[in-house]
């Protein structure tokens, strides 16, 4: 994990020159969705705050009169009729989001608020007559598939995408008090959000269609399935999983995704084992093959020398999950303060440490824990200004406070806590 971390740190460094480009040695290019899938894990880890707001200027300037984006920015025209698509215009909405959502600042949204409003128009002229979006790329890079050949379909991931963009954006015009703005995009992914529940979901068995890791992960993860349906879902999701051999089977859209889902709902040790195992397809194998940075795509040793680009950033976003989802350190869960924090651990059977920290607005939180003597010891530290909860992991309770906290919240304070398993859990 920590070899992984490093791979993951150098490609975006690499990549970061100005503003995200997807590869340093060779196009050399903005593109739009490597940008969208890594803007999280980028904003935890590093400070790409204001690049992302200069380059969200270009991305608005490259928006044309049908409220389109380019798959590339800059471009000189190159990019509207191949190369986009919801998943990748997804980078409007995502920077100004995770700005907002991580930094508190809603400077880029307010600066872009009329491209995403033309961008949320252009999608709702561009339903088809089941009300799905239906182009753009799709699951780019799916192991063992042709880079645009993947088994969610795009009319399945197109649709999700623009909810999920009608849904962010319409958070960040209720912030900016845009009412208006903000009814019309809640109404455009209530009727995408319809669509796909009427047309690519069987709810006898909680399954997306078709059945595959993707189309699963990604209905979970932006609420197309309502709270209540989620636990079964995600029971499908880990049976798609066991079929696959407790490999992953996605592209990039999925990837984004996917191992949040499994740790979310329980699995987060079979998400451990499917990103460290050294087989293919893994990242593990990344390491295993001596790799110093993450590679564009999953490739089997004796495709070793393909000529794809062995620097990439848009696979990254197991960053984000080793500090929220391992460390524990999820920012802004309530979408109320960029300074609120759930610090949720997951006490992995296969690790005995781990340790991460995330520099918010109101200074440095940090999260580790470790076993020792058959327990567990978690530190949390945080400013003053920090707000928020700690939860213990489910299976486990304070040791000091004798009680079980595996539904309570207990609030944010820094300090020691011993945590033990319940009697009767092994």
């Amino acid at each position: 994990m920590n070899t992984l971390g490093k791979l993951v740190r150098v490609s975006d460094l690499a990549n970061f020159w100005y503003f995200p480009t997807d590869c340093p040695h060779r196009e050399k290019n903005g593109w739009t969705g490597d940008a969208a899938v890594s803007a999280e894990h980028m904003t935890l880890t590093l400070t790409p705050e204001k690049s992302y707001r200069e380059w969200l200027r270009n991305i608005c300037k490259a928006q044309n009169d049908k409220g389109a984006l380019p798959g590339i920015v800059p471009t000189g025209g190159w990019g509207f009729d191949w190369g986009n698509g919801p998943a990748w215009d997804n980078v409007l909405s995502e920077l100004c989001w995770q700005i907002y959502r991580l930094r508190g600042d809603l400077t880029p949204a307010k600066e872009c608020s009329e491209s995403l409003l033309r961008y949320l128009s252009y999608i709702a002229e561009n339903k088809n007559e089941d009300g799905l979006i239906d182009f753009g790329l799709g699951d780019w890079l799916q192991p063992e598939r042709g880079a645009g050949d993947p088994i969610a379909p795009v009319r399945l991931t197109s649709t999700v995408m623009s909810m999920y963009i009608a849904n962010k954006t319409a958070s960040l015009f209720d912030a900016l008090g845009y009412t208006l703005h903000r009814d019309f995009a809640l109404s455009l992914a209530s009727s995408l959000k319809q669509a796909v529940r009427e047309n690519l979901i069987d709810f006898g068995t909680m399954t997306v269609k078709p059945r595959c890791q993707t189309s699963q992960a990604i209905c979970i993860y932006y609420d197309v399935f309502e709270t209540a349906e989620k636990p079964l879902a995600a029971k499908v999701l880990r049976n798609i999983v066991a079929d696959d051999g407790d490999r992953l089977d996605c592209g990039m859209i999925g990837l984004r995704v996917i191992f949040h889902v499994l740790s979310d709902f329980g699995y987060g040790e079979l998400a451990y084992k499917m990103i460290t195992r050294t087989d293919y397809p893994s990242y593990g194998m990344f390491v295993r093959q001596g790799m110093t940075s993450l590679p564009e795509d999953f490739r089997r040793d004796e495709d070793y020398d393909w000529p794809n680009s062995l620097n990439h950033h848009f696979f990254g976003d197991i960053s984000s999950w080793f500090i929220q989802k391992v460390a524990g350190i999820s920012v802004n869960p309530r979408n109320k303060s960029a300074n609120d924090f759930l610090i949720r651990p997951d006490f992995i059977p296969a690790l005995d440490f781990a340790g991460a920290h995330y520099d918010a607005p109101c200074g440095r939180v940090s999260v580790k824990w470790q076993r020792k003597d058959g327990e567990v010891i978690l530190t949390v530290k945080a400013p003053s200004k920090a707000t928020g909860n700690i939860r213990i992991p489910e299976g486990y309770m304070l040791k000091a406070e004798g009680r079980d906290y595996r539904s309570d919240y207990l609030p944010l304070k820094p300090g020691k806590y011993i945590c033990e398993k319940r009697k009767g859990l092994q």
